[in-house]
């Protein structure tokens, strides 16, 4: 045995076990034992021992990878989810302060001749900058919204019933109120008129009013309001059409259930 023998075993070694070397000798796994003074040697064939060893660490390796793409999906899901809860909270925020904004313009527009309109006003005020809240039941917010338009000379005529099933009927609801904002504030209507009929497993809704007609050679441009309701109903597997000509009106249609 050369005088090197020792040191060139270590220095061939794969790896370190504990105080023992591993090498690679002819494709196959040995690992050597070497006693403090060097003058014992012992080689241990751990082949099977080492192959089952890697393939675990390849096994660990595919495991952390997945771990970590799990993670980073579990990240991505948690940044959509935050974008979608902003994006509900902005055309919640959109749609009420839209109506308020739209009521109160059209009371500011009326001599406040009385206390009781004026405290109205205040009251409008305080609700719009402060709560800016609305119910989860939607024949109560229609209700609602019905009342407070009548009050500044608006009439909303609605001929059927919202549905039974809550997230449809909150959907309509919100369409009726962003159809109530854009008549009244940009077709000065007084008159809003909501049809609302059922047939064959779908909800048929067509809401018009008696403003002013838009311009046949106006280009009509979608509010963040009317892109918010196209995607609830997309949700909803409904639809959306918007009606131009001779009369402004909205048609909208979708599944009464699942």
């Amino acid at each position: 045995i050369q005088a090197d023998y020792v040191e060139r075993i270590k220095a061939a070694a794969r790896e370190r076990i504990n105080r023992d070397y591993l090498l690679i000798i002819d494709e196959r796994a040995w690992l050597f034992g070497i006693s403090d003074d060097g003058a014992e040697i012992t080689a241990t064939d751990v082949d099977e021992e080492y192959k089952l060893s890697l393939k675990q660490r390849e096994q660990n390796a595919m495991i952390n990878s997945n771990n970590e793409e799990l993670e980073r999906v579990i990240e991505n899901l948690e940044v959509l989810e935050k974008e979608e809860q902003s994006l509900r909270i902005k055309n919640r925020f959109h749609d009420i302060m839209g109506q308020n904004l739209s009521v109160l313009q059209a009371y500011l527009s009326h001599d406040i001749d009385d206390e009781d309109r004026f405290n109205e006003v205040k009251f409008m005020i305080r609700k719009m900058f402060i709560e800016l809240e609305d119910t989860e039941d939607a024949q109560l917010n229609l209700a609602n919204l019905i009342r407070v338009n009548h009050n500044i000379g608006v009439e909303i005529d609605v001929d059927g019933w919202l549905p039974d099933d809550k997230e449809r009927a909150r959907v309509l609801f919100e369409i009726i109120r962003e159809a109530v904002t854009n008549a009244v504030k940009h077709a000065d209507s007084t008159r809003i008129t909501v049809r609302i009929d059922y047939d064959r497993g779908n909800i048929h809704m067509k809401i018009t009013n008696n403003g002013r007609s838009v311009d046949r050679h106006k280009t009509i441009s979608e509010s963040e309001g009317l892109q918010g309701i196209r995607r609830k109903l997309k949700a909803l597997r409904g639809s959306l059409s918007v009606i131009a000509y001779p009369t402004f009106a909205l048609d909208v249609s979708l599944p009464d259930s699942d």
